[in-house]
């Protein structure tokens, strides 16, 4: 499905980045694992090659825009393009309004907006040049309704990646070039459970997982399911969308037999 593809993934050390590069090299792209978590980057390019997929690791701060340029052009350098950009970075602390400071605020925006503007920046110019391409940003059910813990910084962050893709999709889409946003719920990563072990109490988490009609998290390999279609050709009529794949927790509200 997405044989000799080239894709980057920033984000892609661990939880959902890393489930999405194991699923784009099984599909036969050649993906690029940008993080600063360099141990963890290189032991997933390890696990794919050995595997027979093919991989590379960069070392990428994704609020800097050096490091954004960089791996454009190195990739380009080393590949000839770009065909996929997931922009997977995300970072997610509680507090209300009140209780976040402006440098928190300012953080979250860089972290998880401005680096997915960077790396949209950044591509796109590639991506038209070579007759189009995909660019995917991992958005949250945290964009679209408030959760049961108060996260103001990430909600608006997320909120921001939604209408990001749309403005963008339609700037290029005349150029092939497709903007979507997937919307994960909860899903199982080292990041929400140590959000959980800190942020949550008991009662807290077990509220959590009452509002998801399915009664469990996703597994990271059920994001990056999706992430592959949006990737692949077979999505070439899909533009500035955003998928939920939240196991029903968006659908409403309703008690569960």
């Amino acid at each position: 499905m997405l044989k000799d593809k080239i894709a980057i993934i920033t984000g892609g050390a661990s939880g959902i980045g890393a489930a999405c590069a194991m699923k784009f090299a099984k599909e036969g792209a050649i993906v690029v694992v940008a993080d600063i978590n360099d141990e963890e980057g290189r032991k997933l390019v390890k696990e794919i090659t050995s595997d027979g997929g093919a991989a590379a690791y960069v070392h990428v701060d994704v609020t800097s825009s050096a490091d954004i340029e960089q791996m454009v052009a190195d990739t380009i350098e080393k590949y000839g393009r770009i065909d996929i950009l997931l922009n997977n970075v995300g970072i997610n602390p509680v507090g209300t309004v009140l209780e976040t400071s402006p440098e928190v605020w300012d953080n979250v925006m860089r972290v998880n907006l401005r680096s997915a503007f960077l790396g949209c920046k950044n591509v796109i110019p590639t991506m038209m040049k070579a007759g189009g391409g995909s660019i995917i940003n991992m958005g949250s059910v945290s964009g679209l309704e408030a959760g049961p813990v108060s996260q103001a910084a990430y909600e608006a962050s997320k909120a921001g990646i939604i209408a990001l893709i749309k403005s963008a999709a339609q700037d290029f889409a005349s150029k092939n070039v497709r903007v979507n946003c997937i919307c994960p719920g909860g899903t199982a990563t080292p990041l929400l459970k140590k959000f959980m072990d800190e942020s949550m109490t008991s009662e807290e988490r077990q509220a959590w997982i009452g509002i998801v009609p399915m009664g469990r998290p996703a597994e990271p390999k059920e994001i990056a399911a999706v992430a592959a279609f949006l990737a692949s050709d077979g999505a070439s009529y899909v533009t500035g969308t955003t998928i939920v794949v939240d196991g029903g927790r968006t659908a409403g509200i309703r008690k569960r037999n």
